[in-house]
């Protein structure tokens, strides 16, 4: 029997997977808790594709489709009160939004004759059957599918990571040991109506005017000349301004048109007087809306991305989350979807036949087994980033 592989979540990372693995001639599954792409918000931030993302879209024949609907960014604009400087990218790197970024892969997907997506479907449980030879699903809609092999991309949160497939043998063991890292910083994101048309369309790195002041920001403009400006603090400004408190869990929005939209003026006002220039560039009166994010935390998963003998394994946030600092984290996502494909070709190659069940073990072994060393060097480093910006002047 061919083997039937089912692809949870669809982020960029297991869209990739997904269709590098139809181009390959498997026949593939999604499953996405969302109802369609429109559910993401196409300008809560923008992804800065850097060469390990651009490469692994390269892989499945996208990179013309991405750069049309990508800015490219050449330059780093860090400014710190009166002071400019302007870190070069060479190469540069691409932004584009989530949202334009899935609908691109879904679109590719879709015209697959052996991949299927199911939207507004949560996948609840996996369970383990015939010794680990097949996985069934159970699925929000209460069917449950079987499958040969599963490719955990659910995220941070991952339903994937955290279930217990052998529990009906009476082994509730999780499939995988790892543990959430908390880091001392959280985030605030805001829309931008309009771009101002004489600011550059660079990336710009703002540092307060109290120079003891724990936070930054970053202006990403983007495409449609919309911008997303992430606004990174530090415990230390709780004590200061305790109304900035992260959340513990849901995140919280404001927008200027709510009855109540006190913090979002507040912090607006808090903007103007670290930073003005965003007065003087026009974008403070640009500002539409306002989200407070749970404080910043990464997954570290121990020994190997493949578990359930070889039957799965985990790409993206699911197996290596990491802090946004370094811009890193949908760029290993995709680069890991590239790899597993890799994987894949290899052990066709050295078996000189049709795919099967057992090439498919054995990558999926190959791939968890070395791209959670490959990844981990890159988490450390986003985690001590953080840090950088924060002691910096």
């Amino acid at each position: 029997m061919l083997p039937q592989v089912a692809v949870v979540g669809a982020g960029p990372a297991g869209l990739l997977a997904a269709l590098l693995l139809a181009q390959r001639g498997l026949d593939v599954c999604v499953f996405e808790q969302a109802q369609s792409v429109s559910e993401w918000n196409s300008r809560s931030y923008s992804i800065n594709l850097n060469q390990r993302g651009l490469n692994s879209l390269q892989h499945a024949g996208l990179l013309h489709q991405v750069h049309k609907e990508a800015l490219i960014r050449t330059r780093i604009i860090v400014k710190s009160g009166d002071k400019e400087n302007v870190i070069e990218r060479n190469p540069p790197q691409y932004a584009i939004t989530r949202t334009a970024l899935t609908k691109l892969l879904t679109h590719a997907l879709r015209a697959m004759p052996n991949a299927d997506i199911s939207h507004g479907v949560k996948v609840d449980d996996l369970n383990a059957r015939e010794n680990g030879k097949l996985l069934e699903l159970s699925l929000s809609n209460g069917d449950a599918k079987t499958f040969s092999h599963v490719i955990g991309a659910d995220g941070k949160w991952s339903a994937i990571r955290t279930c217990s497939p052998f529990k009906h043998t009476g082994d509730k063991s999780k499939m995988y040991k790892y543990q959430e890292i908390k880091e001392n910083s959280w985030g605030v994101s805001f829309s931008l109506t309009r771009w101002p048309d004489h600011v550059e369309k660079s990336l710009h790195v703002l540092k307060p005017q109290t120079p003891q002041i724990a936070m930054y920001l970053m202006l990403a403009p983007l495409l449609d000349g919309t911008a997303s400006i992430s606004w990174v603090l530090f415990n230390e400004i709780l004590a200061s301004y305790p109304w900035l408190q992260p959340t513990d869990g849901n995140i919280i929005s404001w927008n200027g048109e709510s009855e109540n939209n006190e913090t979002l003026m507040r912090a607006k006002e808090l903007l103007g007087k670290e930073f003005p220039f965003l007065k003087t560039a026009g974008i403070l009166d640009n500002i539409c809306d306002m989200t407070i994010s749970r404080r910043v935390s990464w997954i570290k998963v121990e020994d190997c991305l493949n578990a359930c003998n070889d039957r799965v394994v985990l790409i993206g946030d699911a197996g290596h989350c990491m802090t946004p600092s370094l811009g890193e984290g949908c760029n290993c996502a995709l680069e890991s979807a590239a790899r597993l494909s890799e994987a894949i070709q290899k052990h066709l190659n050295e078996a000189d036949s049709a795919i099967s069940t057992d090439i498919l073990d054995r990558s999926f072994k190959e791939f968890g087994e070395s791209r959670l060393k490959e990844v981990l060097d890159v988490q450390l480093r986003s985690a001590m980033a953080s840090s950088v910006f924060q002691n910096s002047k």
